[in-house]
């Protein structure tokens, strides 16, 4: 039975070498971009850096900028903001974990005040047991998560956003290099193979 690659040559509608070959090149990795298309699509001269590549790298280094351009005041008052809203989402983190595991505590009681009807269904009970303990939350990492925040300073704060808006530039600086290596050596296959294709 033919494949979507050899469906014309059975049919007799292919008969160049060539056309068949660029056919089953777009099984390789050079050509994958094009497995949506028609397979009677034109193989492309030359392939582009995709545009997610470039504008991510642009919104990065505007972020940077962005920032950079604050006046020292403004990066002030959103380190204070940003501190204080860190803040309440651990205690409200802390909060509802506390009510959480009161919820539990409230279920153990009543789990163990319940005497199984038979010897059977002391395991269920021992298992009920169970479950509510590894539902407990731990509750040194709340504590943990308030006292950090709450030691963080707004020079902290400003100096993380910062270097964090640093390390996505340099991230999406070294995505846009990989793309463009691999765009280079695709292209390197498809001339590779008009050559040779050129020459049979």
């Amino acid at each position: 039975m033919p494949t979507g690659y050899t469906a014309d040559v059975v049919d007799g509608k292919m008969t160049e070498f060539n056309d068949f070959a660029w056919r089953c090149a777009r099984a390789f990795g050079a050509l994958m971009h094009m497995c949506e298309e028609p397979l009677g699509a034109p193989i492309p001269d030359t392939l582009a850096v995709d545009d997610y590549y470039v504008t991510g790298l642009r919104e990065a280094e505007a972020e940077l900028e962005t920032w950079d351009k604050l006046s020292a005041a403004d990066k002030l008052t959103w380190a204070v903001a940003s501190r204080e809203e860190a803040i309440a989402s651990a205690l409200r983190y802390d909060d509802r974990n506390r009510t959480e595991n009161e919820r539990i505590d409230v279920m153990v009681s009543k789990v163990r005040m319940w005497s199984p009807p038979t010897p059977d269904h002391k395991a269920l009970k021992a298992f009920m047991l169970e479950q509510l303990n590894i539902s407990r939350h731990d509750m040194t990492y709340s504590a943990d998560r308030i006292h950090e925040e709450r030691a963080k300073t707004a020079a902290m704060i400003m100096q993380r956003e910062r270097d964090n808006r640093v390390v996505r530039v340099a991230q999406r600086r070294e995505a846009l290099t990989k793309e463009m290596a691999r765009v280079a050596n695709r292209g390197a296959w498809i001339k590779s193979l008009r050559d040779s294709l050129n020459h049979a």
